[in-house]
């Protein structure tokens, strides 16, 4: 009887195994970025190029390789060959692998499995099929997924009960839901014992488990940001328990594609007003919603709004530090925040609606932490802006109108990722944007191969890796003031920053 375990110690199928971890490893990592959600690693491959971050000019040899060696000569230099020829690959697309979260884990041991259960057959099919066969098991395990959501969302529910006491405020928006949290954090911590969302947590399992792990009876306000990528998902966050005080930063097309309209987007985020206590608040930036919004809204006296033109806002100075003025009284946030006046305006709101003083919203705001926000500026020669996190049209478009605004004189490399998840628009957002900086900056390099109709001398395309980090190595002294917005690959984002500092 042979033990396919034994057989496995042999040096060509060990080989072989490395090649199967490496490409799994890749595939788990990209999955995991998008929440191991299946609509949205579509989006990947239909909007975003997806094919490009798991291929090469390389990968249709490398699986002749793989299929030749496994199906006809199962040997140690076969093994060899294709091992190197992966390795070789990551020139081309990097080395990735997933956090060794638990879902990870799993999954890796079912493939694990899978390929000792008949190591040669188990090997062909995971070699040239590694990425069906993870969406596979993937979707294996949503059903326990969904029961364990559910569960955790009860015992949170019951949790919460035995805290009548506690104020909680819930923060959504299709943009600045994350700077809106940091400012209000700091304000409503000069008075008020908090727990916070962390920064990469804003769905229902992930609130329901901080509030199992984290909330204590000392804690005396709950401060939730809530992500959503279709209708449902913040209503059943609010199945944990009604907001005090709702906060809709915005209502843009970010994630247009999984919503498939504005109109349904809109609705998703309306369900942050699903479940108010009695008497409970809610705010929202006008400027950023559309108008049809306000006729699905409770009774006027319950929500206060955001706009540039209302007498009761002004924004007094932007750089160097944001200076702005709600009602009577003036407020400093001595951060790199031009573009945040609703944002800080918002959550000035609502600090004064859970009953701080200006004063303490001011002590608030003096203890701010800059690495809070996702928006960094740093270095000399150049000056760089790191806005790794800003996804939206409306976003980019008003940090480059402010670069020209205030560093009228100066050079300006704009060096952009692109936006994801918009669908049949994606082109379009992508031109508005590369439009505006083809007339401020003297070159756009383009990092990915984006979506877009718009041709300009100035804008540059530079996919390839390594001949990004040629680029930024040779050039990037040379301009003034660089703009980097969109997620970037690692070793790009690791060249800007040591340049930053």
């Amino acid at each position: 009887m042979t033990y396919p375990a034994l057989t496995f110690l042999n040096l060509n199928l060990t080989l072989l195994f490395l090649v199967l971890v490496i490409q799994n490893l890749r595939f788990l990592h990209f999955m995991q970025v998008k929440n191991f959600r299946l609509d949205r690693i579509y989006c990947l491959f239909r909007y975003e190029n997806g094919w490009q971050k798991f291929f090469s000019p390389l990968s249709p040899v490398l699986f002749l390789i793989s299929c030749y060696m496994v199906l006809f000569h199962l040997d140690s230099f076969g093994s060899s060959l294709c091992l190197l020829a992966n390795l070789f690959l990551f020139r081309y697309i990097g080395l990735y692998r997933p956090k060794p979260t638990a879902k990870v884990l799993v999954i890796c041991a079912l493939l694990i499995s899978l390929h000792f259960l008949n190591y040669q057959f188990g090997a062909f099919f995971n070699l040239a099929f590694s990425a069906p066969l993870a969406s596979f098991l993937v979707c294996i395990l949503i059903p326990l997924n969904y029961g364990l959501k559910e569960v955790y969302i009860f015992r949170a529910k019951r949790k919460l009960a035995k805290f009548p006491d506690l104020k909680v405020v819930g923060i959504t928006g299709s943009f600045g839901k994350s700077s809106t949290k940091s400012f209000l954090h700091h304000i409503l911590a000069s008075k008020y014992e908090l727990l916070v969302t962390p920064r990469n947590i804003n769905t229902e399992i992930g609130i329901a488990k901080l509030i199992l792990k984290k909330l204590k009876a000392k804690h005396q306000v709950l401060l939730l940001e809530i992500g959503t990528y279709k209708q449902g998902e913040i209503k059943k966050v609010l199945q944990i328990t009604p907001l005090d005080l709702a906060i809709l930063t915005a209502v843009s097309n970010q994630h247009l594609s999984l919503f498939g309209s504005l109109e349904k987007l809109m609705h998703a985020k309306l369900e942050i007003f699903s479940n108010m206590r009695q008497n409970g608040k809610i705010l929202l930036n006008q400027d950023a919603v559309p108008q049809k919004l306000f006729q699905y809204l409770p009774k006027q006296e319950n929500y206060q709004t955001f706009a540039k033109d209302n007498s009761d806002y002004n924004l007094l100075s932007a750089l160097p530090h944001l200076k702005v003025q709600v009602r009577d009284h003036r407020y400093q946030a001595n951060v790199f925040a031009p573009h945040l006046q609703a944002n800080l305006s918002l959550a000035i709101l609502a600090g004064l609606n859970l009953g701080l003083s200006s004063q303490e919203i001011q002590h608030g705001l003096d203890n701010l932490d800059p690495n809070a926000f996702a928006v960094q500026i740093s270095g000399t020669n150049p000056q760089v802006i790191l806005d790794t996190y800003n996804a939206t049209t409306a976003g980019v478009s008003s940090m480059l109108s402010l670069m020209q605004e205030y560093f009228p004189d100066t050079s300006k490399l704009f060096v952009f990722s692109g936006f994801i998840e918009l669908g049949d628009s994606t082109s379009k957002e992508h031109d508005k944007v590369l439009e505006l900086s083809s007339k401020i900056c003297q070159h756009t390099v383009l990092t990915k191969s984006l979506e877009k109709s718009i041709n300009s001398d100035n804008v540059i395309t530079i996919a390839d890796l390594n001949k990004q980090l040629e680029f930024l190595a040779k050039h990037f002294r040379e301009y003034d003031l660089v703009y980097v917005s969109g997620r970037q690959y690692q070793r790009t984002q690791n060249l800007i920053e040591k340049y930053a500092a």
